[in-house]
């Protein structure tokens, strides 16, 4: 439907692995946002495409501790890390727009 790529895909949770295998089966995208997103081998390998990342996250997120996967990305050039200041356990706050303008994330993310 986008024969030329989309610009940002934003994505929460597993969504962010469905979009990322996305990315590195070709799907062209200039950006992926990634809300509250398990840091998976998936994820991984479409930050590793060169695609640009913002990773939007709480310091702790409950439901990824839950299902025992990983919470950070490993660092790289192109991932841009946004970890959310106010202690919250709640796993849908990576995508609420009350959070995004009092942790001011769409700056920080240089979204």
């Amino acid at each position: 439907m986008a024969p030329h790529g989309l610009q940002s895909v934003f994505a929460h949770s597993y969504g962010g692995e469905v979009a990322s295998r996305a990315v590195v089966r070709g799907a062209r995208v200039e950006e992926l946002v990634l809300l509250s997103v398990p840091a998976t081998s998936h994820v991984e390998a479409a930050a590793d495409t060169g695609v640009r990342v913002v990773d939007v996250r709480l310091r702790f997120d409950p439901v990824l501790a839950l299902a025992r996967t990983r919470q950070r990305l490993q660092s790289r050039r192109t991932v841009t890390p946004v970890y959310l200041n106010r202690w919250c356990l709640d796993h849908g706050a990576s995508h609420r727009e009350d959070v995004w303008q009092a942790e001011d994330v769409a700056r920080r993310g240089r979204i």
